[in-house]
C-alpha cells in the first residue's frame, strides 16, 4: 500500500514539473546472474527494463522503471542438494522464475560532461512467476511435480553506471546493480528446500534526455 502511494505520488509531481525540467525515457537490456547463498540453484538470466525518468536539479535524476527477467533451475544442482538430504535421491526438476520489478529509481550523476558517472538507488515491487515440474523418489514410489505460483515482494537495489554522450539528446548508458530481493520459497520436496536468491544485473542501454 505504501509502495503505491508512493508511486502515485512521483506521478503526479512528475506531471507537474515536466513543463520546467528536463526528462526522459532509458531502455536497457540486461545480464542476470543470481547471487547470495542460493545462487548455484539457478542458471543466468536475461532481462529489459525501461524507464521514465526527469531531473530534479542537474545531478538529481528520479524516475519510475518497469522490468522484466527471467532464470532457469539448474536441474543438475537441484539434484544434488535432494540427495545430500535424502538417502534414496533421484530428483528430476526443471523450472523457471520470472519477475516484473515496478521500481521508483533516484540518481546522483556527475556535471554534464561527455561521460558522466552515476550512483543509483532503487525500491519498489517484485512480481513473481515461478514454476516447476519433475519427479522425485519417494520410498520406492515415483511422485511427480507440478508446482505454479504467482506472489509479490517488496525489492531494493544499489548501482552505478556511465553514460557516454553519443548526441545531443542520447547517450549510451552501461551499468551494473545489486537486487536485494526478499528470499522466499522456491521448491520444498521431501524436507530438501530451495529459497530464491538475490540478483547481480548488467546492463547496456540507450538514454534519450529532452528539454521541454
Amino acid at each position: 500500500m505504501k509502495i503505491g502511494t508512493l508511486i502515485i505520488t512521483l506521478i503526479i509531481f512528475s506531471a507537474v514539473s515536466f513543463s520546467q525540467e528536463k526528462y526522459g525515457s532509458e531502455f536497457s537490456v540486461n545480464l542476470v546472474i543470481p547471487s547470495g547463498p542460493n545462487a548455484k540453484f539457478y542458471n543466468n538470466g536475461f532481462g529489459a527494463s525501461g524507464n521514465f525518468y526527469y531531473d530534479l536539479e542537474t545531478n538529481i535524476r528520479i524516475g519510475i522503471s518497469i522490468g522484466y527477467l527471467r532464470l532457469t533451475a539448474n536441474s543438475e544442482e537441484i539434484r544434488n542438494q535432494y540427495e545430500s538430504i535424502v538417502s534414496d535421491g533421484g530428483l528430476e526438476a526443471s523450472g523457471s522464475i520470472r519477475a516484473l520489478p515496478l521500481m521508483i529509481t533516484f540518481k546522483l550523476i556527475t556535471p554534464d560532461n561527455p561521460v558522466r558517472i552515476y550512483g543509483a538507488l532503487e525500491g519498489g515491487l517484485w512480481t513473481y512467476w515461478t514454476s516447476v515440474s519433475g519427479t522425485f523418489n519417494n520410498n520406492g514410489g515415483i511422485v511427480t511435480i507440478d508446482k505454479s505460483e504467482f506472489r509479490s515482494e517488496a525489492g531494493f537495489a544499489a548501482g552505478m553506471g556511465i553514460l557516454f554522450r553519443l548526441s545531443q539528446v542520447i547517450s549510451l548508458d552501461i551499468g551494473v546493480k545489486y537486487q536485494f530481493v526478499q528470499d522466499s520459497e522456491y521448491l520444498n520436496v521431501n524436507r530438501s528446500s530451495i529459497e530464491t536468491s538475490r540478483l547481480i544485473m548488467i546492463g547496456a542501454g540507450l538514454n534519450w534526455n529532452f528539454n521541454i
